[in-house]
């Protein structure tokens, strides 16, 4: 399952809701990958059942949420785990994020 939301909100403040909201529904995260300052992806395991709990309250919280390729299914054992994704892009006027990578001698 694959997650979509785009905020103007400061990136880091986000990404903390979003993955402190995953451990409160009884999920837990896999990973999490910046992409510059530009876009954040959060690799995630949740119920299935909790699945529509993190959506409604991502959208509480300020970050309405879209399914990639549709609507949310449910399997027939609503309690098996799920791996996800949430995908969270940042508008803002920021350039990009450089980092200096000191060079090598050799």
């Amino acid at each position: 399952m694959l997650l979509h939301a785009i905020t103007r909100r400061e990136r880091h403040a986000v990404t903390t809701e979003a993955m402190d909201l995953i451990a409160a529904l009884g999920g837990w995260v896999d990973d999490a990958r910046m992409f510059s300052n530009t876009m954040t992806t959060i690799r995630f395991h949740l119920a299935e059942s909790r699945l529509e709990d993190l959506r409604s309250r991502l959208c509480e919280g300020g970050l309405p949420t879209t399914v990639a390729g549709g609507e949310l299914r449910q399997s027939p054992s609503a309690d098996s785990e799920r791996a996800g994704s949430l995908q969270i892009t940042f508008v803002h006027d920021e350039g990009d994020l450089r980092h200096d990578v000191p060079s090598v001698p050799g």
